[in-house]
């Protein structure tokens, strides 16, 4: 957001916008920069592969499930287990719940998983589904490079994209 605001203003926006718009909310801030994306895809070369990326990356609900994890996480549960010895009720649910939502959402689509939790294939399992949470995040990733290389966030995106080469 801040490359597109300095493409779009002329400057970075300040701290203090930017807690107060975002603060640790990553799931929000995420779907600003890709709404971003959306109303400035016309700026990319190849405009018809990045939006076949932008929508990959909309109906992968697992990634959803990812950025809502992270962002309770970063806004309120990175302090759960504290407020839990204080005996402070949080409202939402424990970070962990969620992680094993996003867990849950690669065996609920691939059932042989699930089953071999239990066995003695349960390492091989647990690969194949931190794998597939690692290729939703990779797919996003990719994105966002592929949008700083095209120049949808404008030309310091461009010039920088390399800073964002995945590995």
């Amino acid at each position: 957001m801040g490359l597109a605001s300095i493409e779009d203003t002329g400057a970075w926006p300040s701290k203090a916008a930017m807690q107060a718009t975002y603060g640790h909310r990553v799931a929000f801030l995420d779907t600003s920069c890709r709404d971003y994306m959306h109303a400035h895809v016309d700026r990319a070369p190849a405009r018809p592969y990045m939006q076949q990326l932008l929508d990959g990356v909309a109906a992968d609900s697992r990634l959803t499930l990812v950025m809502e994890t992270l962002e309770r996480y970063a806004v309120n549960g990175r302090f759960y287990n504290l407020d839990a010895l204080a005996e402070v009720v949080q409202a939402d649910p424990p970070p962990r719940e969620l992680w094993e939502a996003v867990e849950r959402s690669v065996w609920e689509k691939d059932p042989a998983i699930l089953m071999t939790l239990a066995t003695p294939e349960f390492e091989q399992s647990v690969k194949k589904i931190n794998n597939a949470i690692a290729e939703s995040i990779r797919a996003w990733w990719e994105l966002y490079y592929r949008a700083w290389i095209q120049g949808v966030i404008g030309s310091l995106g461009k010039q920088w994209s390399a800073q964002l080469a995945p590995i």
